[in-house]
């Protein structure tokens, strides 16, 4: 069982209300799953009981059957060891509308190269299974390789280069349905990888990274509002980061603020850290000043992302009308410019005595 966006949020921000609240949580739970209803309340009855049974809450979230992500786990027991819990699950909240964010932008990015794709490659499998045999013996009606024009020539190699096509069609053929199910998982993963692989497909890498960015700054920017201190804020997000340059990075400015540091030395870009944040935060001279700044950045870096998005939207469906119906086209002219010159050519010829 895997939770919604929505009721993943839902959830959240009721945990993060009771623990400020300091109230006993099984009971609020269970009370918050009679309103909710779906699968979010079946999981709310499920984290009630584990409380009762006396585990805390890292480790009921632990023991649950609905699968949760490895950096949502990691931060709220990094938040509990701080006692920032509240803050931590505020965090988790607001991290993943984010993440929605991009999944709704993601499913328009992925869905029609995957039907451009589909369609693409039934037009392929229609040319090679029922016009490509006609067209094999118009060319061996024609003379075969042997064709008096240049055009018949073109025209007998393009034939040729499709039935080697046809017939290592065994080996491709199961390429393009396999990409194009790799395209729909990545627009329908669940919370738990929704960042996963689809950052790989063209164009929703860099939106995907960019994004991360504006993940990484919203945490860090709501843990030092809720008066968590720099040093355990950074600590914190590092657990919940899965970039591994990135987590030494924040380890690093962690390991600085802790021993006194002012805030302006505390970021270090040569540690790993996009130059973009190190340079904005380096000349902060203070919390509130980093807290102001981190939200600068986070919706700079959702505006790129959506820039990056949008221009993904507007220059795909061009290049794909260039690329593909130029492929067409071509392939098309010189399977009716051949014959049709060599049917000329031959109207041409002297006729027998």
């Amino acid at each position: 069982m895997s939770l919604s966006a929505d009721e993943f949020v839902a959830l959240n921000e009721e945990l993060a209300a009771l623990v400020r609240a300091g109230v006993p949580l099984p009971g609020e739970l269970e009370r918050f799953a009679d309103e909710l209803g779906g699968r979010g309340a079946a999981v709310a009855r499920e984290l009630a009981e584990q409380l009762r049974a006396g585990r805390s809450l890292p480790e009921a979230l632990d023991r649950l059957s609905v699968t949760l992500p490895a950096s949502y786990r990691a931060l709220i027991r990094s938040g509990r060891a701080s006692g920032n819990l509240a803050a931590a699950l505020q965090v988790a909240a607001r991290t993943e509308v984010l993440k929605r964010e991009f999944r709704q932008r993601a499913v328009a990015m992925c869905w029609y190269p995957a039907a451009l794709l589909t369609g693409t490659y039934c037009m392929a499998l229609f040319a090679v299974t029922s016009l490509l045999p006609s067209y094999v013996r118009l060319k061996e009606t024609l003379g075969g390789a042997q064709l008096a024009t240049a055009s018949g020539r073109i025209f007998a190699a393009t034939v040729d280069a499709l039935q080697a096509a046809a017939d290592g069609l065994a080996w491709w053929g199961w390429g393009p349905p396999a990409l194009v199910a790799m395209v729909v998982a990545a627009s329908i993963e669940p919370i738990d990888r929704r960042l996963g692989f689809s950052r790989f497909i063209p164009g929703i890498g860099r939106y995907s990274g960019t994004l991360d960015l504006a993940v990484l700054c919203e945490q860090l920017g709501v843990l030092l509002q809720s008066g968590v201190t720099l040093d355990e804020a950074l600590r914190t997000v590092a657990d919940g980061v899965t970039d591994s340059r990135l987590r030494r990075a924040l380890q690093r400015a962690a390991d600085r603020a802790r021993s006194g540091m002012p805030a302006a030395e505390v970021f270090d870009a040569s540690d790993g850290w996009p130059p973009s944040i190190a340079g904005r935060l380096a000349r902060c001279r203070s919390e509130p000043q980093i807290v102001r700044m981190l939200a600068r950045c986070s919706y700079r870096y959702r505006e790129q992302a959506r820039l990056s998005a949008r221009a993904w939207e507007r220059m795909f469906p061009l290049l794909a009308i260039l690329v593909f119906g130029g492929v067409c086209v071509l392939v098309s002219a010189l399977l009716v410019f051949g014959p049709v010159a060599e049917l000329l050519w031959a109207l041409a010829q002297p006729w027998p005595a």
